[in-house]
């Protein structure tokens, strides 16, 4: 991975790669389908699914009055590999299993 240039105001970092990793570009895409397992096995364990929205709605509370900025991603594709990751078809895996 090379940093190929910055966006405006210098956050965003636009990175230029020429291979594709699954854990590290495709991976964090299944964060939604660890949070559905990770709620029906508590259900399942506890029998109460109110603790889990609780902690969700409160981590959303928390990080809207703390800092947004903090947990933005700062990293984006350059142009020069963007198509690359449009044509993958494994982006779509996480959106199934969702």
């Amino acid at each position: 991975m090379v940093l190929d240039s910055y966006g405006e105001g210098g956050i965003i970092e636009y990175v230029a790669t020429d291979k594709l990793d699954f854990y590290r570009d495709i991976g964090p895409h299944f964060m939604s389908t660890w949070v559905m397992i990770v709620v029906h096995v508590f259900y399942y364990f506890t029998g109460n699914m109110a603790v889990m929205m609780f902690g969700a709605l409160l981590r959303v509370a928390v990080t809207l009055f703390n800092d947004n900025e903090k947990n933005l991603h700062k990293r984006n594709v350059a142009r020069k590999t963007e198509k690359m990751f449009m044509d993958d078809q494994r982006f779509a895996i996480p959106m199934i299993t969702c």
